[in-house]
């Protein structure tokens, strides 16, 4: 509910370009522009017990977010691009985590880290705060995080 897609796009045009090889990147970069860029809650129909929405918390839907923050959780595409937009992260942090003999796994936007050290511990993750943040606009949640 909180990548940005429009980081998320200007990552997958720039993945594109330097990989697809096809005649038809055009229209790839096109389709990969409507589906990134397309915001279901702005026209769609709610069907269903509406005073369900009611109970929903207001982080756990578009409804609520900005334009261009989130995307819809039962998209195939938007599992696929989120694995996408958080292997940046991945490859940050596993550049740290074998400087320090850690280890590190992550599970759509879980992960856990594990280092011989705390010290190394509370380095990596300020380190990710930052990267997450600067480069992803994506904050740790403040009650999720233990060491």
């Amino acid at each position: 509910m909180t990548i940005d897609c429009n980081i998320l796009l200007d990552l997958l045009l720039k993945f594109i370009d330097d990989n697809y090889k096809g005649t038809d990147i055009d229209l790839v970069k096109w389709v990969t522009k409507i589906i990134v860029t397309h915001e279901p809650e702005k026209d769609c129909i709610k069907v269903g017990n509406i005073h369900l929405w009611e109970s929903l918390e207001p982080a756990k839907s578009l409804f609520n977010t900005p334009s261009m923050i989130g995307m819809p959780i039962g998209n195939l595409t938007s599992q696929l691009f989120a694995n996408f937009y958080m292997s940046f992260f991945d490859e940050y942090i596993l550049k740290l985590i074998n400087e320090c003999g850690g280890k590190y796994v992550r599970f759509v936007d879980d992960f856990i880290i594990v280092c011989p050290y705390k010290k190394d511990i509370l380095r990596i993750h300020k380190l990710a705060e930052e990267f997450l943040k600067t480069n992803l606009h994506v904050t740790l949640h403040k009650d999720k995080v233990y060491i």
